[in-house]
């Protein structure tokens, strides 16, 4: 005869008490010590987490950086023109990568949590920008953001004119100004510590330009939005009385024409007289429109031949003639 025996398991509604090393909520971990328990209550489904050591704190780095967003502003440049880099950031990343058309880490202050910008400059061809963030405990995703380059002005059949040259022998009336100029209106500005476009507002520009030669300096808008005056004036006499002659802002080097389809941006000026520019849209319509962060070029002429609608200058002088202006900011 053959007997069975039933095992028979009660399962009793007490409290299980675990040890344990580390607590996982919501993605951080919290740091635990030997003498540290974890009470589930079978009944209620209650967690009760004790330390007879101390605080329990979440460790900072318990996850991944979250790379959430990389964008480029604008998205389509001029060839030499500049795009803001932008990128949002959590999870307490210690470097980024830069891969594509940039290169090198990123660090420090530019890799805490928040949003962060960086500037590309010179841009002269498609470009595409990733970044990839990390910490001791992992990576984030690789993004990605392209700037194009825009459709350039047509500047092979705009002048310079064939009648005309651009002159690089402009002469500087003020004290401390570079030895050499560029052809960049950093550079045109002759002061002392030259700055970017528009430069440092209220100072004086005091030049002269070769009767019959063009001026020509290229600059890159920023991103403010700005109303601005390039106020002219009469020149002494040790730049030739009277300054008829004609300035453009343009796309093009030496484009002496409405290139940008805006009257405003040629101005046809007497003995004094002013250019008004913007890069705000809600300037009025009086101001020669510019885009931010693109490259223009500030195009200057005193020429006795009337070609392609610039004013003939009336500028005495048989060899060169005065540029004295100022750049005045309008709001």
């Amino acid at each position: 005869m053959t007997t069975k025996t039933k095992l028979i398991i009660v399962l009793l509604a007490l409290p299980l008490m675990i040890n344990a090393q580390n607590l996982i909520l919501d993605g951080n971990s919290i740091q635990m010590d030997t003498n540290s328990t974890v009470s589930i209550d079978s009944t209620t489904g209650d967690i009760t987490i004790t330390s007879q050591t101390g605080d329990l704190t979440c460790s900072s780095n318990s996850i991944a950086p979250i790379l959430s967003s990389l964008t480029s502003n604008p998205t389509s440049v001029l060839s030499g023109g500049t795009s803001t880099i932008s990128w949002t950031l959590s999870g307490s990343a210690s470097t980024c990568t830069k891969s594509g058309d940039w290169s090198g880490t990123i660090t420090g202050g530019d890799v805490t949590d928040g949003t962060h910008t960086f500037d590309v400059t010179n841009i002269t061809a498609n470009s595409t920008y990733g970044l990839q963030c990390s910490n001791n405990i992992g990576s984030s995703s690789l993004l990605t953001t392209t700037v194009t380059l825009s459709s350039s002005a047509n500047c092979v059949t705009q002048p310079p004119l064939s009648t005309l040259s651009e002159d690089f022998t402009i002469i500087s009336q003020t004290f401390g100004g570079p030895t050499v100029y560029d052809g960049t209106y950093k550079d045109f500005q002759q002061i002392q510590n030259p700055i970017d476009w528009p430069g440092n507002f209220g100072d004086s520009i005091n030049l002269s330009l070769s009767q019959n030669e063009y001026l020509s300096a290229s600059f890159i808008t920023n991103s403010n939005s700005d109303q601005g005056t390039f106020q002219l004036a009469t020149p002494g006499n040790a730049q030739g009385p009277g300054s008829q002659g004609t300035i453009v802002i343009s796309e093009c080097p030496g484009d002496f024409t409405t290139h940008i389809n805006q009257a405003t941006c040629l101005r046809q000026v007497g003995t004094s007289g002013s250019f008004r520019w913007a890069t705000d849209p809600a300037a009025g319509s009086n101001y020669c429109k510019l885009e931010k962060n693109t490259l223009y070029y500030l195009n200057i002429v005193h020429s006795l031949t009337p070609e392609n609608g610039y004013v003939t200058s009336s500028c005495s002088s048989s060899t060169y003639c005065g540029i004295l202006a100022v750049q005045v900011k309008n709001n």
